[in-house]
């Protein structure tokens, strides 16, 4: 019986990745690629970031696939906009989340609405269809950024960390 809820619940979760739609988060990124792609389209060279999180299940575990691959690239432009930082999380080897730390964050929302066509509410929050979430927020150390994110892609996260974090 085990056997078969498994296999159903591996089916399931393949079924949601098979019918996720990319959604355009900020520039040349797209929800759901690859470090690789992302790579290619940011002009980095591989490795030549920080690494903040990797997390991944052992070999030996047999929920189904999970990563959390987060890393920040110090001084990097965004839209031709200069920035502190640029912080991106990949979920299963996908793009899921974006966050840009800009010099200067009004520089930046010009940017946005002329490069992008995003103009941000006055309460700094937009989105971009199908499922882009657009935010400006504060970090634990109080510095502003604008971050990106896939719902879709985050509820896939979620959906896995509740069904299987206590196992």
């Amino acid at each position: 019986m085990l056997v078969i809820a498994s296999a159903l619940m591996a089916a399931t979760i393949s079924c949601k990745k098979d019918d996720f739609k990319p959604s355009k988060l900020v520039g040349p990124l797209y929800s759901g690629q690859s470090l690789e792609t992302v790579e290619r389209k940011l002009d980095l060279k591989p490795g030549d970031w920080e690494v903040l999180e990797d997390r991944k299940p052992l070999s030996s575990d047999k929920r189904p696939m999970f990563r959390i691959f987060t890393f920040a690239k110090k001084d990097f432009p965004l839209l031709d906009t200069p920035g502190q930082s640029l912080v991106m999380t990949f979920y299963n080897d996908r793009l899921m989340t974006v966050q840009f730390y800009p010099y200067n964050l009004d520089a930046f929302k010009g940017a946005l609405q002329s490069r992008d066509n995003v103009a941000l509410s006055p309460d700094g929050d937009s989105s971009i269809a199908p499922s882009t979430r657009i935010w400006v927020g504060k970090d634990p150390n109080k510095k502003m950024y604008v971050g990106f994110m896939d719902k879709a892609l985050m509820a896939e996260h979620d959906d896995w960390m509740r069904k299987y974090s206590s196992e």
